[in-house]
């Protein structure tokens, strides 16, 4: 949480910088802001050798796009998946339902080419906080257990295109999450890499 909150504070020095380079003119001007969201399909990649699941869920975004070219942005997404799987809860192995909840917050700062064209690319780079929620339930004893409950946090490094003009605008977003670690609550320690593609639309202001 900490590195997160450090990232947050380089982000808002970052921009006081910018609006100090623009003498005479308001903030409004000096930046662009958009709030939107979408739909995002992630896929979590277990390095540890184990099966990784494809959550599937909704994102929420929050941007500034400094006239420049610098953009700051914060997004939050929520995620879920399900695999089927066979697995002895205690009761000997029986068919089971292995539940993911995934959930992803990402402070990020990057730049945008081509701001005065219809279609613009940017590339960004930040860090991501994570909880990642598995549990498993056993289909034919109804037996629940938790595998794994904790957070954790990774940079993060992405790119991406959106399209319109004026207030509309169309995001997509390619983001990677390399390196996350969570245990599990055996003790041991699973591995995974994230990618996800974020899809979605803002309202600029």
């Amino acid at each position: 949480m900490k590195r997160a909150g450090a990232v947050l504070f380089i982000l808002a020095v970052a921009a006081s910088e910018a609006l100090a380079a623009s003498p005479g003119k308001t903030a409004g001007k000096a930046f662009k802001i958009d709030v939107g969201g979408g739909v995002v399909i992630q896929d979590l990649a277990n390095d540890s050798g184990g099966v990784g699941p494809d959550p599937r869920g909704i994102f929420m975004t929050v941007g500034l796009v400094q006239r420049r070219g610098l953009v700051f942005r914060i997004n939050a997404s929520t995620s879920s998946d399900e695999l089927f799987t066979f697995a002895d809860l205690g009761s000997g192995s029986e068919p089971t339902v292995d539940s993911f909840d995934l959930t992803r917050l990402e402070a990020s700062v990057g730049y945008m080419f081509n701001q005065r064209g219809l279609v613009r690319l940017y590339v960004h780079g930040g860090y991501s906080l994570f909880n990642l929620q598995e549990k498993f339930k056993g289909r034919t004893s109804g037996i629940g257990l938790k595998q794994i409950d904790d957070s954790g946090g990774v940079p993060s490094v992405g790119a991406g295109v959106e399209v319109g003009d004026g207030h509309h605008i169309l995001i997509f977003d390619l983001s990677a999450d390399p390196g996350l670690e969570f245990t599990t609550r055996l003790g041991t320690k699973e591995k995974f890499s994230m990618g996800g593609v974020y899809a979605g639309y803002t309202y600029q202001f």
